[in-house]
């Protein structure tokens, strides 16, 4: 992970934003132990910045990412349905997903 980040130069640039938004397959209790997403949000938490977390599903135990710097947690299906449906729906999902979380970026709740 540590390489991934210093030859994308992932903390100079991050460090200069307002929002951190990355994504996971499925985030859960795992996520935690060495994925992207949690390498994401602690330099989103040394920096003060909010960070997103988009997911094609959401599963038990992702609460911890919480207390790591993590603000938010969006799956992107709206409800039950089956892989094939998933696999097809995913472009609009992620959009429709995408621009609600755009929409509390422009109206922050506070």
């Amino acid at each position: 992970m540590e390489l991934l980040l210093t030859r994308t130069h992932a903390y100079s640039t991050l460090a200069q934003a307002d929002w951190i938004i990355t994504g996971e397959g499925r985030v859960d209790g795992q996520t935690q132990h060495g994925k992207v997403p949690m390498a994401l949000a602690r330099i989103g938490q040394s920096h003060h910045i909010p960070v997103v977390v988009i997911a094609g599903s959401v599963g038990d135990n992702c609460d911890t990412l919480y207390q790591h710097g993590v603000k938010a947690i969006f799956p992107i299906q709206p409800g039950p349905c089956s892989l094939s449906e998933a696999l097809v729906n995913t472009a609009s999902n992620v959009t429709r997903t995408a621009e609600n979380i755009a929409r509390l970026m422009d109206n922050p709740i506070n």
